[in-house]
């Protein structure tokens, strides 16, 4: 016994006049263009999906405009800004977009130490700065310049006599001191 299945079938202008809704999985065949569409129970005949096969998919692939076409420029951000209601130059449009300045960051993480530097020049000596400041004369001369004149000579001292001895000294003045050493 040989089994046969037939499936609902009619022109395509018949189903799009009758725009019948297919049962889930149920196939309906235009027979003057041999397509199909699988019913899922919802949809009506207008608004179902024809069936592709590997074929179709290619052709419909091979017929696609891969890049595309180069649509027209569009304005610039300043131009939609005035077209948005905003009036002024385009310099003032920039700076308008800068903002108040923000909280101060936390601090970073301390680099690595640098490498030692360079040696630097040798200064110049204390002679050669005062050469450089106007002084006129031998390294000697200057260096006679830095003393003062002798001062004045003193009086003789008359205060307390300080003795530092193991005995008591003989004659001692009122106010003298001794610092006993024996012990």
């Amino acid at each position: 016994m040989a089994w046969r299945i037939e499936h609902r079938r009619d022109t395509a202008a018949d189903w799009v006049t009758k725009n019948p809704i297919l049962l889930p999985g149920e196939i309906g065949v235009e027979i003057d263009t041999n397509k199909f569409k699988i019913g899922d129970g919802v949809q009506s005949w207008t608004t179902l999906h024809y069936f592709i096969d590997e074929t179709g998919v290619g052709a419909l692939i091979a017929q696609a405009v891969i890049d595309g076409v180069q649509g027209p420029a569009g304005e610039s951000s300043y131009q939609l800004a005035v077209d948005g209601g905003f009036v002024g130059t385009q310099a003032e449009w920039l700076a308008s977009l800068v903002g108040p300045k923000g909280d101060q960051g936390d601090p970073g993480t301390p680099g690595a130490p640098g490498s030692p530097g360079a040696p630097g020049t040798d200064g110049q000596s204390a002679y050669e700065i005062a050469m450089s400041d106007g002084f006129s004369g031998t390294e000697s001369e200057w260096l006679a310049s830095l003393v003062g004149p002798a001062g004045a000579d003193g009086a003789d001292y008359t205060g307390p006599t300080i003795t530092v001895a193991t005995t008591a000294p003989s004659g001692p003045a009122v106010g003298d001191v001794w610092i006993d050493t024996s012990s």
